[in-house]
């Protein structure tokens, strides 16, 4: 009897390896759980690919399937499900529903390494963001988290109205220090997002295009862009009024709900960043999929969004409630101490002539750098 084995396209196979040799830098011996939701836009021909490079690197992978959790963040993870991330080197998150507040403990305790896969389709693993050169983005990264770092101030602007001004507290949550992703303890792939940045003595306005479309399934708001701007302001780090049109009145419900659980810190401006990637986007109608589009929106550079409630003062051990409310402004212009370092949602590293020498190896980095449209 002949066994036939599946060919993997080069493509395919070229976002694999980057995605577990170069930005997870998984090792030989490694024990590599690969957890994958029921009902998740998982393709299965994907997880093999993961398997079969996993294989490739000396490793050993461990294919899990497991139920979606209805609930998200308000729901436990499985005990089961926990065991077994639990006895990993390294767990690759193939998800929609698991997030990092359910796994947390793991990572801190028993420094289980977290590699968030949002290129789990064929269409998004394939592409130029899933193999964009992991040289091009470290050094990204190391320049503006080094700059986030140490700034002391910010200044977020935008044409439609937002123009809101604080201090960069100097205390950073454990899972914020990374420099980078690649290697690290918590690796989101494609290029995702930049360290959050906590927030103190704000004041300003913050215009509100969106937010999580799971919180706002829960009052009836726009789950992917509002029609009206909802208009925040901010006094002293805190949200002390909400304006706008009907959406005003269901963004207000949002807090209200959240304030029941937490109190007053609902409207504390907790912490702010933004996607790390111009080559970020959705490979479907975000109508078919609201939460996954958010998903992978929040990893573009344009995707500005400030969280407002506990997030950092989450405890992991009593509760896996992630208490925030999202508010995404779109393409600001962001001052870091004085200095421009995204210019209408474009960062403005992208011009640097070492960062462009260094892209050049792969290609024209005008190319590899052009902002592609989310929407």
């Amino acid at each position: 009897m002949t066994t036939s084995f599946p060919a993997f396209p080069p493509e395919l196979l070229q976002g694999c390896r980057n995605a577990l040799i170069d930005y997870m830098k998984i090792a030989p011996g490694n024990q590599v759980v690969i957890l994958n939701e029921l009902g998740s836009a998982v393709d299965p021909f994907v997880v093999h690919c993961l398997a079969t490079v996993t294989q490739e690197i000396g490793a050993e992978p461990h294919i899990l399937w497991t139920s979606k959790l209805a609930k998200g963040w308000w729901q436990e993870l499985s005990p089961v499900v926990r065991a077994a991330v639990g006895q990993a080197d390294v767990v690759v998150q193939n998800i929609a529903s698991i997030g990092k507040t359910h796994l947390l403990d793991l990572m801190l305790e028993k420094k289980v390494r977290r590699f968030r896969n949002y290129a789990s389709d064929f269409t998004t693993m394939t592409s130029d963001w899933a193999r964009f050169p992991v040289e091009v983005q470290d050094y990204l990264e190391r320049k503006v988290n080094t700059m986030l770092i140490e700034a002391k101030t910010y200044r977020v602007v935008s044409e439609d109205g937002t123009d809101i001004a604080g201090k960069i507290s100097t205390r950073l949550a454990a899972w914020r220090r990374d420099l980078k992703r690649s290697g690290g303890m918590n690796v989101s792939f494609p290029p995702s997002v930049f360290r959050a940045s906590e927030s103190l003595d704000a004041n300003g306005v913050i215009m509100v295009y969106a937010t999580y479309p799971w919180g706002a399934r829960r009052v009836g708001l726009p789950e992917i862009r509002f029609a009206n701007p909802v208009k925040l302001v901010v006094e002293n780090n805190h949200v002390v009024h909400i304006e706008g049109g009907w959406e005003a009145e269901l963004y207000r419900k949002l807090f209200e709900e959240q304030a029941a659980v937490i109190g007053a810190r609902s409207y504390y401006i907790d912490s702010w960043h933004s996607g790390a990637s111009p080559r970020a986007f959705v490979p479907f109608d975000p109508r078919q999929d609201p939460d996954r589009f958010d998903h992978l929106a929040h990893n573009h550079e344009c995707w500005f969004h400030f969280h407002i409630g506990g997030l950092s003062n989450k405890d992991p051990s009593k509760s896996q409630l992630a208490e925030h409310i999202n508010a995404v402004c779109m393409n600001p212009t962001v001052y870091l101490g004085g200095e421009k370092v995204w210019d209408k949602g474009h960062l403005t590293m992208w011009n640097d002539p070492e960062l462009r020498q260094i892209a050049s190896k792969y290609g024209d980095p005008n190319v590899l750098f052009a902002p592609r449209p989310i929407w």
